[in-house]
């Protein structure tokens, strides 16, 4: 058989393809990897970052390589960065690192992982937001509706509370001059204060979470508020329609109770400043005279 020059001549050039595709790889290997193969260390998995006030918490898992001794963060455009140890268990490793000191805004996170010789990962980001004075600036307390005392107690009548707030906690006096301190859930719109203390002032504030991830809480500034009451019993007795009688003289006319009744008024068989017509308590006075507490 004659042989195939055309065969011959592909597998020819071929080979000399192949084998300068190898000395082009192996030029770069030795340039760039002082010869040796690239190795990479495992990355971190499972990246998660966590809000808070001026700082964050980043989390993230290694599963796989047992290798990894270390790992870095960079933020800003890596002009910043923070290092953490790594020491690997026979199983999965949780990571926790929480960056302090930050200013408000939105970040982004790269996390590099090492081996003890320097191999690294392949970079691993993550974006995050931080919250501080301005955010809590924006912040309002929950507004109160009405506050009165019935029947001892002080109830509270809220407005309907931001959908970022937690609930808002408060403190108020009781009868024995205890301090009590109550937390108010956000959905609740009436709160009972039990043996509150007539004429003395309860104080609230509001508790906000600005991301259900966040592992801050902001509160408002403390509010004052009073609670109205009627407290004309508390000065004055038998003061007001339908009065009481102390003593009838004949079935409508009597002296008032509590109350301090001079003689001209007193005109009617001994008695007066009291009047049962027609059925119900009155004032009356028949010549002059007065009655007062």
């Amino acid at each position: 058989m004659k042989p195939n020059n055309n065969r011959i001549l592909f597998l020819f050039f071929t080979a000399v393809a192949l084998f300068s595709a190898c000395t082009k790889m192996d030029d770069y290997r030795d340039k760039f990897t002082d010869g040796r193969e690239k190795l990479y260390t495992g990355k971190a998995d499972s990246v998660k970052v966590f809000p808070g006030k001026n700082r964050v918490l980043l989390q993230w898992l290694y599963i796989a390589d047992p290798k990894v001794s270390n790992a870095k963060v960079y933020w800003n455009n890596r002009r910043d960065s923070t290092a953490v140890v790594v020491k690997r268990t026979t199983g999965v490793d949780t990571i926790k690192l929480y960056i302090n000191n930050l200013v408000e805004g939105n970040y982004n996170f790269e996390i590099i992982s090492y081996d003890a010789d320097g191999n690294a990962s392949v970079t691993v980001m993550r974006s995050g937001e931080v919250f501080g004075d301005t955010y809590q600036a924006g912040l309002l307390n929950r507004l109160v509706k009405t506050a009165e005392i019935k029947s001892g107690n002080a109830e509270i009548s809220w407005y309907s509370a931001d959908q970022e707030a937690l609930f808002t906690e408060l403190r108020y006096t009781n009868n024995a001059g205890a301090q009590i301190k109550r937390i108010i859930n956000a959905i609740s719109d009436t709160s009972l204060l039990a043996d509150y203390k007539t004429g003395s002032r309860f104080e609230y504030r509001t508790l906000y979470l600005p991301d259900s991830a966040s592992i801050d809480t902001f509160y408002t500034a403390w509010q004052q508020k009073g609670v109205t009451a009627d407290i004309t019993s508390l000065y004055l007795k038998n003061a007001g329609f339908p009065f009481n009688a102390a003593v009838m003289a004949n079935g409508r006319f009597g002296t008032l109770a509590d109350w301090t009744t001079n003689a001209a008024a007193k005109n009617i068989s001994g008695q007066g400043g009291f009047d049962n017509y027609p059925g119900y308590g009155t004032t009356g006075f028949r010549i002059l005279g007065y009655a007062s507490h």
